[in-house]
């Protein structure tokens, strides 16, 4: 189970250390509406083994918030852990992160955001897209914690 735990905290680090760093505006018109927003981590699957972690295995929750302005905000445990500029490379659907030499291949379906990393070992994680709540009292936009 150490081992397990062990992997789960590597794949997390994986997924939020991508998210740590550099774009224009422009990058990311057209695909903006799908992507913008808060997506709450579901599972990873690693392609060696059979084995899909989630929060609940790992013991962390996860999320990252993406903006019109081509900036994600990356989550463990609702506390924020990194942001990153980021492009999209619309033919090939794929997220460069600035600053790092691994990518992301990207898709997304109804509320549910597919990526998979462009390296040699290829993890891929299910997003769930979180709904924000509007508030009454105010003009203000918050999502729930879980």
């Amino acid at each position: 189970m150490n081992a397990l735990y062990q992997k789960g905290g590597i794949v997390l680090l994986c997924v939020s250390g991508l998210f740590t760093t550099g774009c224009s505006r422009d990058s990311v018109a057209g695909v903006e509406d799908q992507l913008v927003g808060r997506w709450e981590w579901v599972e990873t699957t690693l392609p060696t083994d059979s084995l899909k972690l989630t929060p609940a295995l790992v013991g962390h929750t996860s999320a990252v918030e993406f903006d019109r302005r081509g900036r994600a905000r990356f989550y463990q445990d609702n506390s924020m852990t990194g942001a990153a500029q980021f492009t999209l490379r619309h033919r090939k659907q794929l997220i460069v992160y600035h600053g790092y030499r691994a990518h992301q291949f990207y898709t997304v379906v109804g509320n549910r955001l597919y990526l998979r990393d462009s390296d040699a070992e290829g993890r891929g994680h299910l997003f769930a897209r979180k709904r924000p709540v509007s508030s009454m009292a105010g003009n203000t936009v918050s999502y729930p914690t879980q």
